[in-house]
């Protein structure tokens, strides 16, 4: 990793440290991660930003929708409320890098092939 990464990394760690409510988005701008690798993102911020596996999630999930405004309408598992949902193969809380081991895509209750 070169040292621009290393301190934005340090960057973000001490910004979560300091409490600050973080989301962590598409477009988020994390170094090395491609939009189509979302997870990718998730586990940089997990092994190098200081995030839980929970935070992690939780910042791109209920927190994103409540920053965004939407939490009434996204963000949880609830029932009126709009939801995809990612299966994969491990638990992410253990492993964070398992929310890269895709294995089935639900969009509003169907199955995505």
């Amino acid at each position: 990793m070169n040292s621009e990464y290393g301190e934005r990394f340090d960057l973000l760690r001490r910004t979560l440290e300091a409490g600050v409510r973080m989301v962590i988005s598409s477009d988020a701008g994390v170094p090395d991660t491609r939009f189509e690798d979302f997870g990718g993102g998730l586990v940089i911020a997990v092994k190098c930003c200081g995030f839980s596996p929970m935070g992690a999630i939780i910042a791109s999930t209920s927190r994103a929708a409540e920053m965004l405004g939407m939490a009434d309408q996204v963000g949880t598992l609830e029932p009126g409320k709009h939801a995809d949902i990612l299966a994969v193969d491990g638990d992410p809380l253990q492993d964070i890098s398992a929310i890269r081991r895709i294995v089935g895509v639900f969009k509003d209750g169907q199955r995505v092939e």
